[in-house]
């Protein structure tokens, strides 16, 4: 699967992972051995919690030969990423020519206004990657990362009239690119960087604390984010139903943006407030994967893979939906239980499954570690 350490880059990871593929673009497109590379990291408000680790992950990673700056777009508060953000910017219209004209004016400030080289503008955020995309007709080339919950079909456009190459984080987003037209020459598959920790049963004693667990409870963690597209409501759900017939499961809900607060609803309305965690976004994914006994990820369709990945690494046992982005890193039996979308009751009864037949689950769990 090439899941790798917190230690590569993004560059580096397309490098080693892309190589050949990115040798192969035209003469105005993307080569990553280029000496002169300038990493402008595009981010947002709206930016969630797993990718504020993530960008976390790759700004340690970068090496000291290449320059680097963070640069918060639009309005409101910005996301919560411990690494120095070096520029903020904010226009009162969303006008392609106004925000590249601000963008431009910051390039120039932080020194990569006008040199030849490698700008690689890696937006972190669908809104993030609308202000990159103002770039791709004067900053060549340009490199934009994708992910399950963007528009594809206006960046497959942009990228057919410029000299912007894509970064998918699953095979599934790529796959959806090259049906739209996209070449597959620029497209490069480039999973996210996973943090493949030895066991620690400290860690583990730890991170049950810090959420309030009892020595006896069991812990069924619905997995990040918090959004439709990833199904938390659905997980939530089938997770309380729970609560007739294992009365010791208590469960981790991620906390966060709408979704999150409809969750919180439903745990009212059902009063089951006592059953509930309600995990802070302050929390890492891979500490509540440590802690959890079960994770659940039950998402319609293409969803962001990162909270899957931490888990397998984690070696924590799944419950998936039966899509095509959870099939293309696990395996229904082998690696992880498998059951419908949309469907809570059927997925309470996977999570019973998965809970009453332990061993068979910590096989699992150990066949998906070794995968990542």
């Amino acid at each position: 699967m090439g899941c790798r350490g917190r230690g590569l880059s993004l560059f580096n990871r397309l490098r080693v992972q892309c190589g050949r593929e990115f040798d192969r673009l035209p003469a105005d497109g993307l080569h990553v051995r280029s000496a002169n590379v300038t990493i402008m990291h595009l981010v947002t408000s709206d930016m969630s919690e797993v990718r504020c680790r993530a960008l976390e992950a790759v700004w340690r990673g970068v090496g000291e030969g290449h320059a680097r700056t963070i640069m918060q777009l639009g309005a409101g508060p910005g996301p919560s990423v411990d690494a120095p953000v070096a520029a903020r910017v904010h226009v009162p219209v969303a006008l392609s020519g106004v925000r590249r004209a601000a963008l431009r004016r910051v390039l120039a400030r932080c020194g990569a206004g006008g040199e030849p080289g490698v700008i690689i503008l890696h937006a972190w955020t669908a809104a993030a990657a609308e202000w990159g995309l103002t770039l791709a007709a004067t900053h060549r080339p340009v490199v934009l990362e994708v992910d399950a919950g963007d528009k594809l079909e206006p960046i497959a456009r942009w990228a057919a009239r410029s000299t912007l190459s894509l970064v998918c984080r699953s095979a599934t987003t790529r796959a959806r690119l090259l049906g739209l037209g996209l070449p597959a020459a620029r497209c490069a598959l480039v999973r996210s960087a996973v943090e493949l920790a030895p066991e620690d049963g400290g860690r583990r004693a730890a991170a049950r604390e810090r959420l309030g667990l009892a020595a006896g409870d069991v812990a069924v963690a619905v997995l990040p984010p918090a959004t439709r597209g990833s199904g938390a409501y659905v997980g939530a759900w089938a997770a309380l139903l729970l609560e007739k017939v294992r009365p010791e499961v208590r469960v981790m809900l991620p906390e966060g943006g709408r979704e999150a607060a409809r969750v919180r609803r439903l745990v009212q309305a059902c009063r089951h407030e006592w059953m509930a965690c309600h995990v802070s976004r302050v929390m890492a994914v891979a500490d509540l994967v440590c802690a959890a006994d079960l994770g659940v990820y039950l998402p319609a369709g293409d969803a962001p893979q990162e909270s899957v990945l931490a888990a397998m690494a984690a070696e924590c046992p799944l419950v998936v939906s039966d899509v095509p982005a959870m099939r293309e890193l696990l395996t229904a039996g082998r690696s992880a239980w498998f059951c419908g979308a949309n469907d809570p009751e059927a997925a309470a009864r996977c999570m019973l499954r998965a809970l009453e037949c332990d061993e068979q689950s910590r096989r699992q769990a150990a066949e998906a570690r070794g995968v990542a």
